[in-house]
Formats: structure tokens, C-alpha cells, sequence
């Protein structure tokens, strides 16, 4: 109906990867240093849910997630995504994106840490609010093998934190 060809769907398909070039932001697996970075715009309970799986099979070192997620949603959809890290992270830092969609500051951290929490009260976790300062704290925890998950405002932005 489209005019695409067979052979287009099939090349589409032989040439898809999940990476920085073709889906910014969507399981973006990156090498760095001795472990790896995840990358992924998660930001609600069904993504959370799929990148957990994954997670939790990652077979060495840390895993270690900076986790946050838009001002827009309801206290109860971050006190479930708290949850949700608390199961998926054996280290967590709780970080705000810079536009809290009109929430105060610090109240989005607030609502994942009581998710946390609830999980498991003894849990690893810190609320470092600022983006890059809570990513470069993850990065100098990271040992060899471990995996750092980053749930980012802008991919862009973190990319180029990374490059530096």
C-alpha cells in the first residue's frame, strides 16, 4: 500500500540495530572503560518493566541505575518506578530533570525514594538532583563488569557527557 518493496522491509530488517545512530536513547548499549552504560528514556511503568528484565540478567559487576522520570506524572507512578528500580539496581541515585514539568524541586526524588524504600528499606540509593553530577558519580562507582543504567532528560546531552 506503501510502495515499499520486499527487499526493502528485508534490508530494513538486516540492517537494524539497536544503537546511538538509529534509536537514540532506546537500549543503547555503550562500552565504556571495563563496563557498560544503558541508555534509555524509560519513564513509565511498562518501560521500566522491559529494561528490568534485561537488568537483572546482566551477568557481571554492579548494576547501578540513575534513575528519574518526568514532573507530569502521578506521586504513585514515581513511588512505583522507585519500586521497580529498588528490584532491578543493587545501587540506585535518585537524580531530577532540570524542567520538573511544574513540580517543586526535590519532589520527584522524593516520591522514587519512598518507592525504594517500600521495597527494601535498607537499600543503596542517594538523591544527587543535578543530571551530570549524578551520572559522573554512577561512572566512578562502576568496577569491571558492572552496568549503569541512565534513564536521561536528554540524550544528547548525556552522549556528550559521556564523550567528554
Amino acid at each position: 500500500v506503501q510502495g515499499v518493496t520486499i527487499g526493502e522491509i528485508t534490508q530494513g530488517l538486516r540492517t537494524f540495530e539497536m544503537s546511538v545512530k538509529q534509536t537514540p536513547g532506546r537500549m543503547n548499549l555503550i562500552p565504556y572503560e571495563s563496563f557498560h552504560v544503558l541508555l534509555d528514556y524509560a519513564h513509565n511503568r511498562a518501560s521500566f518493566q522491559a529494561i528490568l528484565e534485561f537488568v537483572r540478567n546482566w551477568p557481571d559487576g554492579k548494576r547501578i541505575g540513575v534513575v528519574c522520570a518526568p514532573g507530569d506524572r502521578r506521586n504513585e507512578d514515581f513511588i512505583e518506578l522507585g519500586r521497580l528500580a529498588a528490584q532491578m539496581f543493587e545501587r540506585i541515585i535518585i537524580k531530577e530533570d532540570e524542567d520538573n514539568r511544574g513540580r517543586e524541586r526535590g519532589d520527584v526524588a522524593k516520591y522514587i525514594e519512598i518507592g525504594v524504600t517500600q521495597e527494601n528499606p535498607k537499600f543503596d540509593y542517594e538523591i544527587i538532583l543535578k543530571e551530570p553530577i549524578a551520572i559522573e558519580t554512577a561512572l566512578k562507582e562502576a568496577t569491571s563488569g558492572s552496568l549503569v543504567v541512565i534513564f536521561p532528560e536528554s540524550v544528547k546531552q548525556v552522549l556528550a557527557l559521556l564523550k567528554q
